[in-house]
Formats: C-alpha cells, structure tokens, sequence
C-alpha cells in the first residue's frame, strides 16, 4: 500500500511518482520506492542544471572525426528499420485481418497486442535517431569535462534522447507479466524502468555543462541511479528465471540488458581522462545498440510469441481433454471407428447397453457388430461420413454376440437383447484437417419404445376411462333427469335430485382428470 503523507510538497510529488500502480507487481517494495525517489531526485538535478548552467558548444562530428562512422550509424539505422517493419506489418495484418477484437478479449493475445505498439515506438524513435545521425542532421556537443581533464569526447543529443525514450520501452517490455484476473496490465519492472529512462537525462547534461561541480554531481548521481535500479532489475531476473518455460531465457536477457548498461556506463567515462578516443565510444555505442536494444528486443518478443503458442496449446489441450471426458461420460451412446471400419471410440453408456468394454471393443470391427439386415446401409452410411457428405441418420441394432466368434467374450458374459439406436455421424479431423474417422451419436430406441409404451397405456386409460365411466354416468343423469319430471311427491323427489347431483359431480371429476392428462 502507498503509505500517507502529509499534505504538501511530498504528498504533491507521491501523486506524480506513486510507488506503483495498479497491476504491477512490486517484489522489492523498498527498492520500488527508492527507484521512485531517485527519479525525482533525478527530475529536479536537470531542471536546477538546465536553469544553473551553460552547455558546452555544438559541432559536426561525423565526417570530421571519422570517415566511417556514418557506416555505422548506418547499419544501427537499417537493423532497427528492419524491427520497425516486422512490428509494423504484424499490427497492420492484425487489423487487416480482422483479428483485433479476437486479439483484446484473449488476455495472452492482449499482451502480445501491447508488446506490438511498444516495438513500433521504440523501432520508430531508434530508426529516425540514427537515421538524423547518419546524414548529420542533428546536434552534436563537445564534451566540456573531458575537455577539462585534457580528453576528447563528442556528445550525440539525439543518441541520449533515444536513451530516453527506449530504455525504459526495454525494460519494461522485460518486465511485463500476465494479465491480471480483471485484464489490467501487470509489469514488474516500472519504476526502474522509469528510473533509467531519466538518468540518461542528466548523463548527457554531465558531459555538456560547463561547471566542474553540476558535472560531477550528475555523474556521481547517475551512477547511484543506475546501482538503485539495477537492483531491483536483477531481483526481478531471480524471480522470473522459475516462471514458466520463457523464464530462464526472459531472466538471461534481462540480466544482459542490466550488464550491457554497467558497460555502457564504463565507457561512458572512458573519453573523459583521454583513454578511449571519442569515435571509438561512439562506434561501440552503434554496435550495442544493434545487440543491447534490438537483438534483446526481437529474443523478448521471440520468448513472448513462443510462451504464447505454448499457452494455446496447453488450452487446446485441456478442451480437448474435456471433450473426451464429455464423451466418455455422455447420456447417450456414442463411438467411433477408423477409415478401415474398426472401432477407436466406445463411451460407458456404449458399454452399458452392449455389456462389451471399451478395452474389449477396441480394434473391433464395427460391421460385425450390426444387425444382419443393416450391415451394407452400414457400411455405405460410413463410407459417406469419411467423404464428407450428408448421411442423414442410420436406424439399427448393436448386437454384442456378434463379435462372439472374435473370441472377444463368452456367451454368459454378453447380453442377449439387442441394443436399438438411431444413428447420426460426424467426421473426425486431424490437426491437418484431413479426416481421420467418423464419430456416431445415438439415440437408444429402447427409451423411444418405453415412452411410445408409456403413452400407449395413457391413451388406452384414457379410452377405458372414456367409455367405462363417462357412457353410464351420461346413462344415469339422463334417467334421473326423466324421474325427476315424472315424480310429484317430494320426498322420491328430493333423492332423485341428490342421485342427479352426485353423478355430475362425477362426472365432473372424470371431465377434469381426461383433460389434464392430455396436456
């Protein structure tokens, strides 16, 4: 939780930089918070050294200082064009295609989604950066503290504003996890991801202000920066080598990342005591870039990707076992067979009206097993499934005994009543969508004639009650009716009158039980 403050200045700069948002995964709540407090630190150091000093002055550099060095701000520039194509044309096949909205409601896919529109801004801002430094259009300083201690340096603006914008891309790209339950983004790695993103900010201020002390306060204050985050980058590396399959290579990248930015820092200061020459920094920086940013970018998104078809692959597997658990356990019988006829397919509802096993009918052919009269509808209603074509349904008789001269069981081990089922096929594909056998649903007869049964003795009670009850009660009310017209002494009268009255109340009753039963 973010811990209350005070009202004020800080609790003014915790809004802006809060310990984590949302969704993201803090294993280092501390270190999280340092990372924050140093990019805060980190913010009010440019500004104050913005406002406080001088920079340095502007110069061309590549062509002065070495004639192949827009070869290799080339070669950054056409590898990361290179990344921005693939990118680019994986988001525009997503949208082409269709598969957006496929791509937003499935949380793996959704990552995958985020991932693509960060690799076209990051591609974008490195293809354009090396591209304006490679044809000279850019600004470029002298390095004022490596002046000071006798060195040389040149200080490429538009490579630190690159820094800016990518490294924290990277970083958090290394850092991103799972959806969380609600499909809120989760990452690992905010806060020092951030965190890097702005002490490249004042690195390039310390080599361009002309004041001894900024410089020195900026160098010092970038470098505790860097040891803050890399701290929590490594702790992340340690936790996320043991999730999952993409882990460990996740953990390898991600701590080469950590590792090329120590060296990226080395050489940083290498120029300022004269002990590396400025295009030889500047060559090294085009080449890490390639590995640093764009070969660790492609193995995330590779790890990424296969992480992905791992996943649809554990859920297709998992449908898949719950289909067949779905048959095995349906209420009606179901089976398969082969392209050759042989049954691969045999449910316990299957079993419970044959008495044959599933272990016993396997291989079985399933011909053997239909009645005499239906076995060549049988086999052409097969032959038709694995076409293709519409079958319609098949009318016949399982017949255990059947397969009694396979030497499958005895005589006293099979039931002696057929099973009659209504027959319906599907075709079986395998995953090259080639059919592979044909899947029988049926419907047992026996339950159809037990219901037809049932109805049959409804009807004919219906008929009984109809003719054995309503017939004489009509009978008697009609005879009453006549005796009461007759009759002129009221005591006859009056029980003429109640025998009337109770034959309709029966008939009544009769009347009412016909009609709810025929409802």
């Amino acid at each position: 939780m973010v811990p209350k403050v005070e009202p004020g200045v800080l609790s003014m700069l915790w809004a802006v930089l809060p310990q984590h948002v949302p969704g993201d995964v803090v294993l280092t709540p501390i270190a999280s918070k340092l990372n924050n407090w140093c990019s805060v630190v980190c913010i009010i150091m440019a500004i104050a050294a913005h406002f406080c000093c001088d920079y340095h002055e502007t110069r061309l550099a590549v062509i002065d200082e070495d004639p192949t060095m827009p070869l290799f701000l080339c070669f950054s520039a056409t590898m990361a064009f290179y990344g921005l194509l693939l990118e680019t044309s994986l988001g525009i096949c997503i949208r082409v295609m269709g598969l957006q909205e496929g791509y937003e409601e499935d949380l793996a896919l959704r990552r995958r989604l985020r991932l693509n529109r960060k690799m076209v801004m990051e591609f974008g801002v490195l293809t354009t950066m090396y591209t304006l430094m490679a044809c000279d259009m850019q600004v470029v300083h002298k390095g004022w503290i490596a002046e000071y201690y006798g060195g040389h340096q040149i200080v490429y603006s538009f490579r630190y504003i690159e820094w800016v914008c990518f490294a924290p891309i990277v970083l958090s790209i290394s850092g991103s996890l799972d959806h969380a339950p609600d499909g809120s983004p989760r990452n690992g790695l905010m806060p020092s991801s951030l965190l890097t993103g702005i002490y490249c900010i004042i690195s390039w201020q310390a080599l361009v202000v002309t004041n001894f002390y900024w410089s020195w306060a900026l160098i010092i204050w970038a470098f505790v920066s860097f040891f803050v985050a890399s701290y929590e980058q490594f702790y992340f590396a340690l936790w996320v080598k043991d999730q999952g399959a993409s882990g460990p290579v996740r953990a390898a990248m991600l701590t080469y990342l950590v590792v090329m930015l120590g060296i990226y820092g080395v050489v940083y200061l290498l120029p300022i005591q004269g002990w590396i020459s400025a295009t030889l920094e500047n060559k090294f920086y085009c080449l890490g870039d390639v590995s640093f940013k764009i070969g660790t970018s492609v193995m995330l998104l590779a790890t990424n990707d296969l992480a992905i078809g791992t996943e649809m692959r554990r859920r297709a597997e998992a449908a898949a076992d719950d289909l067949q658990r779905l048959i095995r356990t349906a209420s009606v019988p179901i089976l398969g067979v082969d392209t050759a006829g042989h049954i691969n397919q045999w449910n316990m509802k299957t079993e419970d009206l044959t008495g044959l096993s599933g272990a016993e009918a396997m291989g079985l052919p399933l011909v053997k097993m239909l009645g005499e009269s239906s076995q060549a509808e049988a086999k052409a209603f097969v032959r038709s499934a694995l076409a293709g074509d519409e079958t319609g349904t098949l009318e016949t008789s399982l017949y255990p005994k059947g397969v009694q001269e396979l030497g499958v069981a005895s005589a006293n081990e099979l039931r002696t009543n057929k099973a009659m089922l209504v027959l319906s096929a599907v075709p079986r594909k395998d995953k090259r969508g080639d059919i592979k056998g044909v899947s029988l649903v049926g419907c047992d007869l026996a339950e159809v004639a037990a219901y037809r049964e049932a109805e049959q003795r409804k009807m004919t009670f219906m008929a009984v009650v109809s003719h054995e009850l309503r017939s004489p009660l009509y009978g008697i009310i009609g005879l009453m009716n006549q005796l009461c017209d007759t009759e002129e002494q009221e005591g006859p009268l009056r029980s003429l009158k109640l025998v009337k009255s109770c034959a309709n109340r029966l008939l009544d009753l009769v009347m009412n039980i016909m009609e709810m039963a025929t409802m």
